[in-house]
């Protein structure tokens, strides 16, 4: 086991070692120092200038051109052209819609809309309703009370009279002529036409029909 310890895993141990002091030495004092030197590099080529280019090249004179040809400008315009023109006019327009809109509209909601509908109550819908509650109490008080209610109530008297007569006059009727000559009726068909018919299908059952058989058979007619 030894001599393979020292044959095998030996020299990969070694072959190990040494690849890890080259990696350190490599990292150390190769790939440190180019690292170093790439970020100095970086820094002073690239990132302080282009910062240097984008402050003074373009930030600044982007914010000079929005300043001095957009703000200014701007705020001049809106000042003089349409703040001082919109104060002076305010005045104007103001007392134009004071008394040319405001003063005119409320005079005329106050006159003639909000009255209207008192107006047309007082007028038009009261007037109405007294009209016609005179004229109900005055067809109640002179046509209805006096004379429908009188004939209303002579009208069912009269039918319930009348009901009551007819209903006695059928009972009567049923009574003493309809029940005499139904019961007549009855009497008379089963003592004279029932009597007769049983009689003469007596007949026929003892006579007539023992004879047609006994011809029947004389005949031929039955085998």
């Amino acid at each position: 086991m030894r001599v393979l310890a020292l044959v095998v895993v030996l020299p990969f141990r070694v072959l190990w070692e040494g690849l890890t002091l080259a990696g350190r030495f490599l990292v150390r004092y190769v790939l440190a120092p180019l690292g170093e030197a790439m970020a100095w590099l970086w820094r002073y080529a690239v990132a302080i200038p282009a910062a240097w280019v984008w402050r003074y090249l373009i930030a600044i004179p982007v914010v000079w051109v929005c300043r001095y040809l957009v703000a200014v400008p701007a705020v001049w315009i809106w000042r003089h052209l349409i703040v001082a023109p919109g104060m002076w006019l305010a005045g104007p327009a103001a007392w134009s819609w004071r008394y040319l809109v405001a003063v005119p509209v409320g005079w005329l909601w106050r006159a003639v809309i909000a009255p209207a509908p008192l107006v047309f109550y007082r007028w038009v819908l009261r007037p109405i309703g007294i009209g016609v509650a005179a004229t109900v109490r005055f067809l109640v008080d002179c046509v209805v009370n006096p004379v429908l209610v009188p004939v209303g109530r002579a009208i069912i008297w009269f039918l319930t009279a009348g009901w009551k007569g007819t209903a006695w006059l059928a009972v009567r009727f049923y009574r003493w002529v309809l029940r005499p000559i139904g019961i007549g009726l009855a009497w008379t068909w089963r003592y004279s036409f029932g009597a007769l018919f049983r009689g003469l299908a007596y007949t026929w059952n003892v006579t007539v029909r023992p004879t047609l058989g006994w011809l029947r058979i004389a005949v031929g007619w039955r085998r």
